[in-house]
Parts: C-alpha cells; structure tokens; sequence
C-alpha cells in the first residue's frame, strides 16, 4: 500500500517565477504548475492494477522499452510548443465564453499524512483551494463575486490525440492502449466544451474528482 508523498518546490531557483507541487498516492500522481501568474495542472496519471504492463507475458523485443500509466491529463504527451495540455481555472461569460483567471503565490499544507492543501489567491478576489487526497482531488472557490461563473477547463495541442473517448454529466471516459478506464466526480458536472475541450462546472463552488473508482 504505497503512502501518499508530496514534493513542492515554491522557489525558482532560474527565477523564472514557475513554481511545482508533486502529489502521488496509491491511486493517482498529479503535478500542479504555477508560471506567472497562471495556474494548470499540468499532469494527472492513475494508477490501476488492471492494467497490465507490456512486459508481464512477453519481452521487450527492441532496444526501447516503454513504461506508462493511465492519463487524465498529459502534459507532455498531449502539448505542443504552440498549446500546452492541462486544467486551468477559467471565469465563464455570459455567452459562454472563456477567460483565464489569473491570480498571486500559492501557499502549500499538510492537512494529514494523506491529505495536501494547496491555497492560491486569485487577482480579483478569492481563493482556490485544492486538496488532495489519496482517492479524491477537491477544487473549491471562497469568496469570489457571486456573479463570476468559474469552471475548470481541460483542454490540449489538437495536433496530439487525447485519449478521452466521451464525455457525460458525472464521467470522463477514456481508452489508453485498448484499456478502457472513466474519472468521475461526486461534486460537479462534465461537458464537452465548444473546442472539444472537457469543461468542469462546479456544484456550490465545489468540484471533486473521484480517482480511485474508476472500472467502466
């Protein structure tokens, strides 16, 4: 049963003003990136025992082997130079439209030993809160603007392919070398955005995904 580990590096040391929180547990890794005052998370991977790896019935037959898990979001796999993959926090207009929130330094927490609190003021008024937890990752907004919509948009380089294969209220499905796997969320909704981006609409300002349920 592999403990939850955290790494933060809240110090550029290029003072290039980027800064990094690692959280891993049995279940999932997530990376959180800060360059400026933008905020993604960068990469989430699951870790599931069903899924088996190449090598387990047969052998590496080249001089390259390849070790993986599932993706949720692949912020190497799935970016270009042009357009990084990841989830941003975003306010969402009248009209649909979407524009980016930016916001100040993040501050980092230990809830617990499994448990991680990440706390990142927002420019015009707020905070985000992220707390990760060995099964769950919660997003949750306090004192915004009533009137300022805010979602989660997950989004990548048309030029990769994703490997998400469908989109409904509760789940994101996804296929990865043939193995099919969902993330769901217990507080908020799922839906396709108008770029084939993946939206993520808060219930009462709360978002949770589920990362440990994730059998079709």
């Amino acid at each position: 049963m592999t403990p939850a580990t955290a790494v933060t590096a809240l110090t550029d040391w290029r003072e290039e003003r980027r800064k990094s929180v690692w959280y891993n547990s049995r279940f999932y890794r997530a990376n959180l990136l800060w360059e400026d005052d933008r905020f993604r998370v960068r990469d989430i991977h699951l870790f599931d025992q069903r899924y088996q790896e190449r090598y387990l019935s047969d052998t590496c037959k080249g001089s390259l082997c390849v070790y993986d898990s599932l993706p949720v979001v692949d912020g190497y796999n799935w970016s270009t130079a042009d357009k990084y993959a990841g989830i941003r926090v975003v306010a969402l207009d009248d009209d649909g439209t979407l524009q980016p929130i930016t916001g100040g330094s993040p501050s980092v927490e230990e809830l617990s030993e499994t448990e991680l609190l990440v706390k990142w003021p927002l420019a015009e008024g707020g905070t985000l809160d992220l707390i990760c937890r060995a099964e769950t990752m919660e997003i949750l907004v306090s004192g915004r603007p009533v009137e300022c919509q805010w979602a989660l948009e997950l989004s990548w380089s048309f030029d990769r392919t994703a490997d998400i294969t469908g989109v409904s209220d509760r789940f994101i499905e996804y296929r990865h070398e043939g193995f099919p796997y969902k993330v769901g969320s217990s507080k908020g909704s799922f839906r396709r955005g108008d770029d084939d981006s993946v939206l993520m609409i808060p219930e009462n300002d709360h978002i949770i995904l589920d990362f440990a349920n994730t059998t079709e």
